[in-house]
């Protein structure tokens, strides 16, 4: 789908030092492909919307299959919730020879998560999910954030 945005702006340095105007944006996926329209040596610019998360939990040992029965019974309310918050995917992986769990999302904005600790069916889930996992003083899952080393896109 196209559309026409006639102010919409972007500085790139990285072409010209100069803002650029764009006259047509297509979205695939999780890119924006944009037309500038004064550039003729700018044919297209591409532009990634989403921004990636990566970290680490720690499931307590005999549980889990009880964690992927939990998951597979989300709460329509937390995964609106999650959504809602920008979420576009969100995985959750097991190291079974150390019981880590590797999670891995998309989201348009990162910072927009941090109002989710605030919410109460996020208090509510951490709540259901603490008998399982290492948690915090308040219920939150123990999380180490990964650091990201490498991307193909």
């Amino acid at each position: 789908m196209w559309m026409v945005v006639w102010q919409w702006r972007l500085y790139d340095r990285e072409y010209c030092n100069n803002d650029v105007f764009f006259v047509a944006i297509v979205r695939v996926g999780d890119f924006l492909i944009c037309q500038p329209a004064f550039f003729s040596y700018l044919k297209w610019v591409i532009i990634q919307l989403m921004e990636r998360k990566a970290f680490k939990m720690k499931l307590h040992k005999g549980f889990e299959a009880e964690y992927k029965k939990r998951h597979d019974a989300l709460w329509p309310e937390l995964e609106y919730l999650l959504k809602s918050t920008g979420i576009s995917e969100y995985s959750i992986f097991l190291d079974e020879a150390t019981n880590s769990l590797f999670g891995f999302m998309k989201a348009d904005n990162l910072n927009a998560l941090n109002d989710l600790p605030a919410h109460p069916i996020m208090k509510k889930w951490w709540a259901y999910m603490k008998d399982i996992m290492e948690t915090n003083d308040d219920n939150s899952p123990v999380s180490l954030s990964l650091e990201e080393v490498f991307y193909l896109p």
